[in-house]
């Protein structure tokens, strides 16, 4: 009886284990393909894709949404080398071994940029890093501020 249980247990724990690594395989699949895609779509718009291996899940997750909106060409291309160009400029704007405050210090420029636009957060702690990121390129572009007002309250939305 006692063997039983302990073979019992040990094929239950060597069952979760390996049921665990297919999800594990199929994440960094699935890292891969947004990789690849991202690099299509740079390709298409004609922004170099050296780095893309470099860009973070949202990063990634952002140049997905950019390249299936509705938005031109070239507000894409805009949109993805700014993206491009922050994931190249990260170790200058943070150097993540040593400053641990990188992400709420965009997130404290970003509230400043809103609260000049008059754009009202309810709760600023619960912007992905994706959206501030989005914001940031907002607040940075070249469009009036009604514009960016109305695109601020979109991504926050």
């Amino acid at each position: 009886m006692k063997q039983t249980t302990k073979a019992l247990i040990a094929a239950t724990a060597l069952l979760g284990t390996t049921a665990m690594a297919p999800s594990a395989f199929a994440m960094s699949d699935e890292l891969t393909q947004l990789e690849e895609a991202a690099a299509n779509e740079l390709d298409v718009l004609g922004i170099p894709s050296e780095g893309v291996d470099t860009l973070t899940l949202g990063e990634l997750a952002l140049i997905k949404q950019i390249s299936e909106s509705e938005e031109t060409t070239a507000q894409k291309t805009q949109q993805i080398e700014q993206i491009m160009g922050m994931s190249a400029e990260r170790s200058d704007m943070w150097d993540f071994t040593t400053d641990l405050n990188g992400p709420s210090s965009l997130r404290e420029g970003v509230m400043a940029g809103l609260i000049e636009l008059d754009v009202e957060v309810a709760n600023p702690d619960a912007l992905s890093t994706a959206q501030l990121a989005q914001l940031k390129g907002v607040l940075e572009s070249e469009a009036n501020e009604t514009k960016k007002k109305a695109r601020a309250e979109a991504i926050i939305d």
